[in-house]
Formats: C-alpha cells, structure tokens, sequence
C-alpha cells in the first residue's frame, strides 16, 4: 500500500516537472538582468513569425539596449513604434537611444510624441528636458523638467537632488548650463530652481550669482553680506516727554551733577 502511494506521487511528480519543462522551453525566462542569448533568440523568432509583431521589437530593443547594443536597440524600438504608433514606452526608449548615438533632432521628435500619448509621462519629460539642452534650447528644457517635477515630485526630489549621480550627473560639470535653466525654471517653481543649483553652492559668493541669475539684475553691495539688526538689543526708546541734549557747556566728567552731591 506504501509503495502504491509512493508510485502515485512519483508519478504526479514527473507531471508537474515535466509540465513545467515544457514551458519553459516554449518562452525563456524574460529577466534582463541575465541577457541571456536564448532571450534574443526568443524575439526573433516570434518576429519571424509575425513581422508586424511590435511587442517582440519592443522587448528585443530592450535586450538589445540592456547589453548596451544602442544601434540595434534604436532599430528595434522604431519598428515597433511603426507597429504601434499608439505606445508611449515604445517612443519613450526610442528618444533614448537617440539620445545615446546623438541623434538628439530625432530624440526631440520620440519623446515629444511620447509626452503626446502620455501626457504625464514624467520621465518622458525629463529626456525631452536633455535633449533640449543638448539642442542649446534652454527655455524648452526648462519647461519639459518642470513638468517632469510637476507629475512625478517623488521621483524628481530624489533624481535632482541627488549630487553623486541624477540629473547633475548628465549635465556634467558646466554651471552656466545650469545657471540658464535656472533663469526660465525660477518664475515657475522655486524650488526646483533652488535643488538644481545646491550642486555649485559655495557659500555667499554662489549666492550671489544665484541671486543675480533668477532676478536678471545685479545684487546691490549691502544686500547678503552684512547681518541685520538683532531684535531685542537696543531698548526701546521711551514715549513722552524726552530730555533735550545737553548744549553748549558740559560738566567735566567727575563733577558733582546735583547739589547733594556737593553737601557730601
């Protein structure tokens, strides 16, 4: 009776493993972090199969771009966005890989299409946001990475603060870049503006090129260097009747001021 049994579960055994066998065999496992060249083999044959496949080009310029092969990554990305016109990601990965092999006019166009089917395509905005700056186009850049903050503040907080790696990081080292998207961001958001430039400040003399930057005029010489008044140290000045100032003679300094002081 044991044994019986123990045939029974061996046998539901081999079902389940042979079950699970054969579906893995008909799709690899689909993790880019193993870019394994059966996924790549995977994607072309489903693409064989139907050329106008656009998710198989989309996942294929994705493996592609994963294992840093931009040129096929962008190939892949086009024909799936000519097969899907529709499908934000598709123009989203498009623009950047654009962005990589410098294509930035064509970039423009993806991530602008991308924000169209999207409209709150956070991170669609920010890459339109670089390639406008790469285009020298800084009043459009601004505007693309106020929106980027506007839809996804989360996100943006923490990619445009971050000093190490972000958004500093991919504008490089040139402070004037950031000093004339600063120009445009600052009337829109404040704040924004203020979290881009904490990556040059230096002390009073970074403020006051921030200072000059957001309000297009040069700041006066008594402004932000000097401490003002502290509260409370000077008494306040007595209401009513007040003394007149001494005129003319004054007593010597250890001179008696009253009579009661002579009669001691």
């Amino acid at each position: 009776m044991v044994n019986r049994s123990l045939s029974i579960t061996g046998i539901l055994l081999l079902l389940v493993l042979s079950a699970w066998v054969s579906s893995g065999g008909a799709q690899p496992d689909l993790r880019f972090e193993q870019h394994s060249p059966e996924v790549e083999k995977y994607w072309n044959k489903k693409i064989q199969r139907n050329p106008r496949d656009s998710r198989a080009y989309y996942y294929l310029g994705r493996h592609y771009e994963y294992t840093r092969r931009i040129q096929l990554a962008a190939e892949a990305y086009r024909q799936a966005t000519l097969f899907a016109p529709g499908w934000p990601q598709a123009f989203f990965y498009l623009g950047k890989a654009y962005r990589e092999l410098s294509r930035y006019q064509e970039a423009a166009v993806a991530l602008q299409r991308a924000v169209i089917l999207k409209s709150d395509f956070a991170r669609a905005y920010h890459y339109l946001g670089l390639i406008m700056i790469d285009l020298g186009r800084y009043e459009e850049a601004a505007a693309a990475l106020v929106k980027a903050y506007t839809y996804n503040p989360g996100w943006a907080e923490t990619y445009y603060d971050n000093t190490t790696f972000g958004i500093h990081h991919e504008l490089g080292a040139d402070k004037e870049v950031n000093l004339r998207l600063i120009k445009y961001i600052y009337p829109v958001n404040q704040h924004l503006a203020r979290i881009l430039y904490n990556h040059w400040f230096r002390g009073n003399a970074a403020m006051k090129e921030y200072w000059e930057t957001v309000s297009g005029s040069e700041l006066p010489p008594d402004k932000g260097y000097h401490q003002g008044p502290i509260p409370g140290y000077r008494e306040p000045q007595e209401l009513g009747y007040q003394n007149a100032p001494d005129v003319g003679f004054r007593r010597r300094a250890n001179q008696p001021s009253a009579p009661e002081d002579l009669a001691d």
